[in-house]
């Protein structure tokens, strides 16, 4: 997978799944697991302006769905998103 800001700024990550599955499962690719791959360095998450799929499959005729793509904050940020948020509360009472 490619996050790219634009021509210049992209992240990539690589993600191998096991064959042989057959009923629907979820993936996740951490925001940790993108290295910097873009030229002037990478891309900025907060302002994704194309996201790049290569799928590559070991059998022809192999089927594949994608029913979305999700960004899902990860624990230290949305730790960090809730300690900005408790000043504020702090005020209202």
């Amino acid at each position: 997978m490619e996050v790219w800001t634009d021509s210049n700024y992209m992240s990539d990550a690589q993600l191998n799944l096991p064959g042989g599955i057959f009923s629907p499962v979820d993936y996740e690719i951490l925001f940790t697991s993108f290295v910097s791959s873009g030229s002037s360095g990478p891309a900025d998450f907060s302002n994704v302006g194309m996201i790049v799929l290569d799928i590559n499959v070991q059998y022809p005729g192999t089927d594949l769905q994608i029913d979305y793509i999700k960004a899902t904050p990860e624990p230290a940020t949305l730790l960090l998103l809730i300690l900005g948020c408790l000043p504020v509360l702090r005020r209202k009472r």
